[in-house]
C-alpha cells in the first residue's frame, strides 16, 4: 500500500489500484457499518484497510455507472462510487490503463 492523496493497492501481478474516495465494508465492520474515506480522514482510512495485507482479492468489478467494487476473500469490500473528478484509476502492469473519471465516464486505454 502506498498512500499520498490517494490509496493504491498494489496486487501480485503488479497491477495497482489508484482511490481517490472509497468506502470499506466487512465482516469486522457489520456492526458499525462502511467507513468512508477522503482527504479529511485518509489515515483513518489506511488503518482499517491495515488488516487486508496478505489478503488475497477475490475479484474487482465495475458497473455501468463507473463505480468499482473491490471484494477480498475475508468478505471485506471496498467500494468507489464515481464522483465530480477522478474516483479511481486502474494500471496494468500489462499496460492497460482505465480512468473513472467525472460522473462515472470510463477511459481505456493499452500502452504498447
Amino acid at each position: 500500500m502506498l498512500v499520498d492523496f490517494d490509496l493504491y493497492l498494489e496486487f501480485e501481478s503488479g497491477d495497482t489500484i489508484a482511490l481517490s474516495d472509497f468506502s470499506i465494508n466487512g465482516p469486522r465492520d457489520s456492526a458499525t457499518g462502511a467507513l468512508n474515506v477522503g482527504f479529511g480522514n485518509i489515515a483513518q482510512g489506511l488503518a482499517a484497510l491495515l488488516q487486508l495485507i496478505g489478503t488475497t482479492c477475490a475479484a474487482a468489478e465495475t458497473n455501468d455507472s463507473g463505480d468499482l467494487t473491490v471484494i477480498f476473500v475475508d468478505g471485506t469490500k471496498i467500494s468507489a462510487p464515481h464522483s465530480d473528478g477522478e474516483a479511481w484509476e486502474f494500471s496494468g502492469s500489462d499496460g492497460r490503463h482505465i480512468i473513472s473519471g467525472p460522473e462515472g465516464d470510463l477511459s481505456t486505454w493499452a500502452m504498447k
